[in-house]
């Protein structure tokens, strides 16, 4: 073969080679990238697991503290209820006592009337039975 074929054939050996380097260096770079992305989307994957165990968890206590807050307000209605009811029966028991004050107050009356009437009843008694003596 001539000089000038070797010398092409050189010439397209060391652009092959290059190519090859070139070829190479840009799949390290992709793979690396794509290393990076894996990485990336497996951070992804994790924080999004944590996020859905903490979301789960803070559902949990939402939950648990409605439950907390119906009983709650179950309680407080039937507090609510009870003193009502404690209040109504105050509001009878004062107007009771009331009513047995004014018993009271006018039984002094009622009793010195029939004291009276008592002792007139008797002094006639006696008169009547002393008289026929």
């Amino acid at each position: 073969m001539e000089k000038w074929a070797f010398v092409e054939i050189d010439r397209e050996r060391t652009a092959v080679a290059k190519l090859q380097k070139r070829l190479d260096m840009e799949r390290a770079e992709h793979t690396a990238a794509l290393d990076r992305s894996r990485s990336k989307y497996n951070a992804a994957q994790t924080t999004i697991e944590h996020l859905r165990e903490r979301i789960g968890a803070l559902q949990n206590s939402v939950e648990t503290l409605n439950h907390e807050r119906n009983r709650e307000s179950a309680e407080l209605r039937n507090a609510r209820t009870d003193l009502d009811a404690a209040v109504r029966q105050a509001a009878g028991d004062s107007a009771r006592v009331d009513q047995l004050r004014d018993e009271l107050e006018r039984a002094p009356r009622k009793a010195s009337t029939r004291q009276k009437s008592s002792t007139r009843s008797k002094r006639q008694s006696k008169e009547s039975k002393g008289g026929d003596t």
